[in-house]
């Protein structure tokens, strides 16, 4: 039976309905104003329709970005996002027409993988995505948020306006972005939509509130947005200080930002959603127990697409090679046998004849890949296999990474 429904790129005047279609999938509808704030950067030329008859009922679009590798390096990719199947037309082969389609364009625009955040985390592993950055949100009550010590930060931490984040987030971002694996680039246009977009449409934050951090040259260091949902007990204060964003180029920075957030007037309890799971505040505390973890969860999915390029783009904690045989059933001319030779200072990687030390799936060499997991944790888990006795250990330190991976912007 033949595929019934075109694929092709979307128009300009076709805009509103791709938007439409995203919104009743995710559960937000998007208004007139929204729409037009997406149409400056919206890439036309990566975006896909798939159509029946006259009606679009599926849609996903791939922007250019770069992440972030270990060793503070970084590789282009393409970030799929605004993935859906009209409820009427799914399990017909439409969302894997789509992702072999975008995969294909990112592969001829030379980029070694590609992103994505899933709204599902058992959707994207058929086609050979691996979960490889999990996040975190944590929880803590201001009444057990003492620290073991004072605070020893140079610099000083102010409100600010939000007009005045402008000149200030961007720079911060991309420095804390090179410095943090599985973290992703905001572009001019990124940037652009969230200064302009209303606070009452930015999902997941609330009244808000900015805070800087800036050394003693006056340079920032790093922001905390956070907002606050009010709450008064029988006449008791019972706050919540719900952050959305906490992103610093240096420790100093976060720890003082992290003090000036928990002492916050009328607030009880503190929130995250999306932090990084080697969040510092939890060593910085008299009482760790204070801090408990609400969720652990996947944030960015990678998607090998030249093997030798994408791992001859990071740095590996020691020097060693490795020979991987890479299995792929989705894109079986991506997979193969290659040989890394890694180091701290550099990496080359290419295919070879010579006998794998390491057998896996594309997938699960994608979730290994920016060294937030281990590769014996995958043989524990049957995901895996060592042809070579020691492989496994040699891979586990190469591969290691600290910081570990984190995404710190959804798409």
């Amino acid at each position: 039976m033949s595929f019934p429904y075109n694929l092709r790129p979307i128009t300009p005047n076709e805009l509103p309905a791709f938007w439409q279609q995203v919104g009743a999938a995710f559960g937000s509808i998007p208004s007139d104003e929204e729409v037009a704030r997406q149409l400056p950067g919206f890439e036309f030329d990566r975006s896909l329709g798939a159509f029946a008859g006259a009606g679009l009922v599926g849609t996903v679009v791939v922007e250019a970005t770069l992440v972030s590798l270990p060793g503070s390096t970084s590789v282009p990719a393409g970030a799929i996002k605004a993935a859906t199947v009209s409820p009427a037309h799914r399990r017909r082969g439409i969302l894997r027409a789509m992702v072999a389609h975008a995969l294909a364009d990112c592969q001829e625009r030379g980029e070694p993988m590609a992103v994505l955040t899933a709204s599902e985390s058992s959707i994207y592993g058929r086609f050979g995505f691996g979960s490889a950055a999990d996040q975190a949100g944590y929880a803590i009550s201001t009444a057990g948020s003492a620290f073991l010590g004072p605070v020893a930060y140079s610099g000083s931490v102010e409100c600010i306006d939000f007009a005045d984040a402008r000149g200030l987030y961007p720079e911060v971002c991309e420095t804390a972005r090179r410095q943090t694996p599985g973290a992703i680039a905001r572009n001019a246009y990124w940037w652009q939509r969230y200064f302009e977009t209303p606070l009452a449409e930015r999902i997941g934050e609330r009244s808000q509130y900015h805070v800087v951090a800036r050394d003693n040259s006056g340079s920032c260091e790093g922001f905390a947005i956070y907002g606050l949902k009010s709450d008064w007990t029988d006449g008791i204060n019972d706050f919540t200080l719900e952050v959305s964003q906490l992103i610093t180029t240096t420790d100093d920075a976060r720890v003082a930002l992290w003090r000036y957030l928990l002492d916050v007037d009328l607030v009880r309890k503190l929130t995250t959603w999306n932090s990084p799971v080697d969040e510092l505040l939890r060593y910085l505390l008299k009482d760790p127990r204070q801090l408990r973890t609400r969720h652990r969860t996947d944030g960015l999915w990678v998607r090998m697409l030249d093997v030798p390029a994408a791992l001859g783009a990071r740095r590996y904690a020691i020097e060693g090679s490795l020979v991987l045989e890479v299995r792929d059933g989705f894109r079986p001319a991506c997979g193969g046998r290659f040989l890394l030779e890694g180091a701290t200072d550099g990496a080359a990687c290419r295919r070879t004849s010579r006998s794998p030390d390491i057998t896996l799936e594309t997938a699960d060499l994608a979730t290994l890949f920016l060294g937030g997991v281990p590769f014996t944790m995958l043989a524990r888990a049957q995901r895996l296999r060592e042809e070579t006795p020691g492989a496994l250990q040699r891979a586990d330190l190469m591969f290691a990474s600290s910081p570990q991976p984190w995404c710190m912007t959804r798409f």
